[in-house]
């Protein structure tokens, strides 16, 4: 991880950069980090101990920082993510946990929103199957809205979180219709 993070450090602005030139212009402002664990944790303070000037670098990452000690990482303060309505999800989580006496994998959302999805579209007439996987009004799951475009591509409705003081703040949620996603 070191020579990563040494070689991305490298490429902010220095404190004494910034105050010899003011009008210095970053090579970017953002950058995406879609790791989790220990690679995350190793990775975010390693940008600090090789540059002490990234706050003025967004970072980013996926639905996948959504974890306790990702949270608690004060390099990761400020880093926002896109990831699925939380409320929705964990009443998923404790109704799995309470029939099955575990918590559910990351993948278990997934597949009951798949099965309730594939129920819908092929209760009906078989020459309606089509459009009605493709509506534009979607589909509101335990992962949120989805819906499916012409090529059966999915389209996420996702919240966007932001880390602050050890916690995850909403910064927009996400849509529950498509009206709310456009």
């Amino acid at each position: 991880m070191q020579a990563p993070a040494q070689a991305l450090a490298s490429m902010f602005p220095t404190t004494n950069q910034l105050k010899a030139n003011p009008n210095y212009q970053d090579p970017y402002h953002v950058v995406l980090m879609p790791e989790s664990g220990t690679a995350l944790r190793s990775l975010a303070p390693l940008l600090t101990f090789y540059n002490e000037n990234t706050r003025h670098v967004q970072l980013m990452g996926t639905g996948i920082w959504y974890r306790d000690e990702v949270a608690k990482e004060p390099a990761l303060h400020g880093g926002i993510f896109a990831g699925p309505d939380l409320a929705t999800k964990k009443e998923f989580q404790d109704k799995y946990d309470a029939i099955y006496g575990e918590k559910p994998s990351r993948l278990a959302s997934q597949a009951y929103d798949g099965v309730s999805i594939a129920a819908f579209v092929t209760d009906g007439k078989d020459a309606e199957r089509i459009s009605r996987l493709s509506d534009p009004e979607g589909f509101y799951g335990v992962d949120g809205f989805v819906r499916f475009n012409m090529f059966g591509t999915p389209e996420r409705g996702l919240a966007v979180y932001q880390i602050k003081n050890g916690k995850f703040i909403v910064l927009e949620p996400a849509p529950k219709t498509a009206t709310d996603a456009s």
